[in-house]
């Protein structure tokens, strides 16, 4: 898929030169995907949605202007744009890569239309099947991206991605009691596995081993008690690390990681790598030209590297590893870590359960994570208490409290996500986490 004509790439960095721009870069991005949605157990819509823009930012008498166009636009317009609001701007520093970086060549995924209606219909059949009082929502999505970086350095970069992903949700409704259950999954071509497919057998036993835990509901007691988190759980830990591991807010001394480089952190169990090849989120190189290297965020248990942009990789005198992201066209690049890859995982569920004895596994939440500080206060919104190692229930109106910072020190253990594939070392993905079970010694509960 074509961003933009290259002609127009070239004259909108030759414009932004002729107007007085010491230095430029346009980054374009274009993105098209086939939807197809399920909703009350059967097909709802198709569609194809497209989408595509530009970002120019240019430096100008030592002062950063950053303008966007989606759709069709006029170059000499963007460029005044760029110009006006950099007039604006503070002071700053020419940072843009000097090096054009290698990117892969992939397959492109191919599935019909018809093989994702039929794949839908499949699953939520099967699902119905072994619970027909439950309604089935889902969604398919091929996907298509492009991602096309210049700049007058000389560095011109492009990255094409084809990705397949798919959603389900099941809600079973009992008297007063509501109960939703979802699960989801994303392959896309990489390097290193080629020939990629989605599993739908596995999210309907997954599905239904969690409906099958829920059959009787309970309020577990309050107190102090292990705490099992899931992978899709697990972020409301991790993400606070990746947030701690951040180069802006390590710059910005927000971070409590701030001069912890080489120093121990969380659990020594506990390593994490972020490899940019492995899994369907990595991407050859960021989003300034950068190429995305493996690096050792956490090996066990000591701060091994920080995630920086350009900007923050000068301003800590630390090598720019590919870690700088945009969030949208519009928004300057930001310290990132793709791909995060922990341990596989030492066990599997049932005898973490049993190792644990009694607590609760937690498999959704409500809410949020505690952010940079790591105190979190978070609603179960999907979760099940455990007694002598074996699922008794599922838990209603159930609170969990603590900090992020000291239960990543307080880990127990690793054990396989419910039903993983045997091949992923009992991990699954989270966005863009690859992560086991999680199993905390000790965090606050409270039943109400």
């Amino acid at each position: 898929m074509r961003v933009l004509p290259e002609a127009t790439f070239q004259q909108l960095l030759t414009l932004a030169r002729q107007h007085g721009a010491s230095d430029a870069e346009v980054y374009a991005t274009g993105s098209r995907s086939q939807l197809v949605t399920f909703e009350g157990n059967r097909l709802k819509q198709l569609e194809t949605i497209s989408a595509e823009g530009v970002g120019l930012r240019l430096w100008r008498n030592g002062r950063c202007g950053l303008a966007v166009a989606y759709g069709a636009f006029d170059p000499k317009t963007l460029v005044d744009k760029a110009i006006a609001l950099s007039q604006l701007g503070e002071a700053a520093p020419v940072l843009l890569a000097e090096t054009s970086p290698e990117t892969w060549k992939l397959p492109v995924l191919q599935p019909s239309v018809e093989s994702m209606v039929e794949q839908g219909e499949a699953t939520i059949a099967s699902l119905r099947d072994r619970y027909p009082d439950t309604i089935c929502s889902g969604e398919w999505s091929l996907d298509f991206d492009t991602t096309r970086l210049l700049n007058t350095r000389g560095v011109d970069c492009h990255f094409s991605d084809s990705s397949l992903s798919a959603s389900v949700g099941v809600e079973w409704v009992r008297g007063d009691d509501f109960l939703e259950v979802g699960i989801d999954e994303t392959v896309s071509p990489r390097p290193s596995v080629l020939n990629v497919s989605l599993h739908p057998d596995r999210w309907t036993e997954a599905i239904a081993l969690r409906l099958d835990w829920a059959t009787r509901t309970l309020t577990p007691p309050s107190g102090t008690y292990p705490v099992i988190f899931t992978p899709n759980a697990a972020t409301v830990l991790l993400e606070t690390a990746i947030s701690a591991s951040n180069g802006r807010h390590v710059l910005q001394k927000t971070s409590p990681w701030t001069d912890k480089l080489g120093q121990q952190v969380v659990s020594p169990l506990l390593t994490a790598i972020q490899k940019p090849p492995f899994g369907p989120f990595g991407t050859p190189f960021d989003d300034e030209g950068i190429p995305c290297q493996e690096a050792i965020a956490i090996d066990r248990g000591h701060l091994k590297s920080i995630s920086c942009d350009l900007r923050t990789a000068r301003a800590l005198d630390m090598p720019a590893t590919g870690n700088g992201y945009r969030s949208g066209l519009g928004s300057y690049p930001h310290p990132g870590l793709i791909n995060l890859v922990l341990p596989e995982a030492t066990t599997r569920f049932e005898e973490l359960l049993r190792t644990c004895d009694r607590g609760l596994v937690v498999d959704q939440i409500l809410g949020s994570g505690g952010g940079l500080a790591g105190d979190f206060s978070f609603n179960v919104d999907l979760g099940y208490w455990f007694e002598a190692g074996e699922i008794v229930g599922r838990v209603k109106d159930t609170l969990v409290a603590g900090n992020a910072y000291a239960a990543l020190n307080d880990i127990a253990g690793f054990g396989c996500a419910p039903l993983a594939l045997p091949e992923t070392g009992g991990r699954e993905w989270a966005g863009s986490i690859f992560t086991p079970a999680i199993a905390i010694s000790s965090l606050s509960i409270t039943g109400q």
